[in-house]
């Protein structure tokens, strides 16, 4: 199977999918000329996607995961017209004799129709992806995101917040209840390069 195949039949049966929501919602058919102008307005970047823009660019951070440091190097972009945020990043812990690299890429974006944060992040861990979705506190200056993350034998439910672009920096903070209440597991400051 060809790749290319592959994404124009996504492309294709996305377009029947919005269609068909239109007729089985009780709407006429829908208008001969596509969309109409609110999914087209849908389908357009905004503010929140222009905020996004801040975290582009060149990082390196450090922090703590579990008692243990950790430094690491991000290179961030706007993808597809500047509707996501790609993070693509390489994390190193220290280890007896050579130190360990897990390489993760990261996408995120706002879902206008939901009108909430997504976020989605497959890395070098994990065969699995790791979806969570949140909101923007203003009066904080923060985005705090929430998922699950399906483990052997029972989930975990998590969190992780990231402050806004301040001085060339933010904060991140990673949490975690395995079942015994929530714990702060991994902490990280990221500076501009």
């Amino acid at each position: 199977m060809h790749w290319k195949s592959l994404f124009l039949g996504a492309a294709i049966a996305a377009a029947a999918f919005l269609t068909a929501g239109r007729v089985f919602s009780g709407d006429d058919a829908p208008p001969a000329g596509g969309p109409t102008p609110e999914e087209l307005k849908l389908m357009q970047p905004g503010p929140e996607h222009e905020a996004l823009k801040e975290y582009e660019g060149s990082w390196d951070g450090k922090g703590m995961y579990m008692g243990a440091g950790w430094n690491s190097k991000m290179d961030a972009k706007m993808i597809l017209g500047g509707r996501f945020l790609q993070m693509d990043e390489a994390i190193t812990v220290p280890t007896p004799g050579e130190p360990m690299v897990v390489h993760s890429v990261g996408f995120v974006g706002y879902d206008n129709l939901q009108k909430k944060y997504v976020h989605m992040q497959m890395g070098e861990e994990s065969t699995a992806f790791l979806t969570d979705d949140g909101l923007h506190d203003a009066t904080r200056k923060l985005s705090e995101m929430r998922g699950v993350a399906h483990r052997p034998g029972k989930d975990m439910k998590y969190r992780f917040t990231i402050t806004d672009v301040a001085n060339g920096a933010f904060h991140s903070e990673f949490f975690a209840d395995p079942g015994e209440g929530e714990k702060s597991m991994m902490t990280g400051e990221y500076r501009k390069k």
